[in-house]
């Protein structure tokens, strides 16, 4: 592959990191749903879906988006 690639100069690349959170604004979301989620004393499937999932519905959009880190006001 990489000799396929030297041999076409018009095709560039770029290495980029397996995981990288901190470029990743959704990662802050996902942290804090994590966290609340976590924290729920229930420890079966379906409290913790509920947990979830009535966390994500009581964040409005701005709140969604602010706290993913790609709104700011």
């Amino acid at each position: 592959m990489r000799q396929w690639l030297d041999s076409h100069d018009r095709i560039e690349t770029h290495l980029l990191p397996a995981w990288s959170p901190e470029t990743n604004p959704m990662e802050d979301l996902w942290r804090e749903l994590f966290g609340r989620v976590a924290a729920c004393l229930e420890r079966s499937l379906d409290t913790l879906l509920k947990s979830a999932k009535q966390y994500l519905a009581n964040l409005s959009g701005k709140q969604a988006l602010r706290t993913a880190g790609l709104y700011s006001n």
